[in-house]
């Protein structure tokens, strides 16, 4: 196998996405078009003339290079007809850490789990090959009981183009997860969607109340077969009244009958997986991979939050 590393400048963009889209599983992940919002100036490792191809995103801090996950990115890892070769992920591996004295990654849920592994991510799937009425008969009970709470609540699913109104609910949400995070990681985060809404990369959700005043938003992307949830948040009215049940069951009844399969995107916190589960998503596991060539008093990588 013949590996190249290219540059962000280097690379055939045409050919790279033709490789992504004959994976196992196309990811929108690894596309030019997505990785140039959520890792900008990107590089990536290429085999073959683009028969197998890896997204390097990649950073500088206190003079090292490190290759590390973007924003809004589950899951990156080797993309092309050959993405479920152990051999081939273990050769875009070995070559990734000769460029690199530090990379913190995730593979896929193509990619066998092969060296360098420090953890493992799970995301469910839910095909959308049925009718919703099939589709919802796997709802758990107590699902069904908290999608019929936001609809007795007047609340009311929409496309929503507003993206100021993301940022208010942000802003006021009560959940914990997005109080937790580094501010200039969620500032990078909100960048990357209004970004990703303007291009038309991904499109953005909203259960409304009865004043037409959005309770939660949630982001989705659609490529080739997969549709995934990339982000969502519920304020306080929204988290009382359950309206991410409502979002949910919307979204698999907008695109139930289409073949494609929802990728809900996490989660190892066991009650968001649950809540994943309670649709009727299966789970499906990736490896993460970690390369540290780094001096042991060398540690400013081990906090970060990106």
């Amino acid at each position: 196998m013949n590996l190249q590393y290219l540059t962000h400048n280097t690379i055939d963009r045409q050919a790279w996405d033709a490789c992504v889209a004959e994976s196992p599983i196309p990811m929108i992940y690894g596309t030019t078009a997505f990785l140039d919002v959520t890792a900008p100036n990107w590089d990536g490792i290429v085999a073959d003339n683009y028969r197998t191809v890896m997204p390097v995103p990649h950073r500088k801090k206190m003079g090292i290079h490190y290759a590390f996950r973007p924003v809004l990115t589950q899951q990156l890892g080797v993309f092309g007809k050959q993405a479920d070769h152990v051999e081939t992920v273990q050769q875009f591996i070995d070559f990734l850490s000769l460029h690199f004295r530090f990379a913190e990654i995730p593979l896929n849920t193509t990619n066998p789990a092969t060296g360098r592994i420090y953890g493992t991510g799970v995301t469910h799937y839910l095909a959308l090959d049925e009718s919703f009425e099939t589709i919802s008969k796997s709802f758990t009970i107590n699902h069904r009981r908290n999608i019929s709470k936001a609809q007795k609540a007047g609340y009311i699913f929409a496309e929503h183009m507003q993206f100021d109104d993301l940022q208010t609910i942000v802003a006021e949400s009560p959940e914990e997860w997005i109080k937790a995070i580094d501010k200039s990681y969620a500032h990078e985060m909100l960048m990357a969607i209004e970004i990703l809404i303007n291009r038309k990369v991904a499109r953005l959700f909203a259960i409304n109340n009865q004043q037409g005043v959005p309770v939660a938003m949630a982001l989705f992307s659609e490529y080739n077969n997969q549709l995934n949830y990339l982000f969502g948040i519920s304020n306080h009215e929204g988290k009382q009244n359950r309206a991410m049940f409502l979002m949910f069951s919307s979204i698999i009844e907008m695109y139930s009958g289409t073949g494609k399969q929802l990728d809900f995107e996490g989660s190892e916190t066991e009650s968001i997986a649950r809540f994943f589960r309670g649709f009727g998503g299966l789970p499906a596991n990736y490896a993460k991979i970690r390369i540290n060539r780094l001096p042991a008093v060398v540690g400013f990588l081990k906090n970060k939050k990106k």
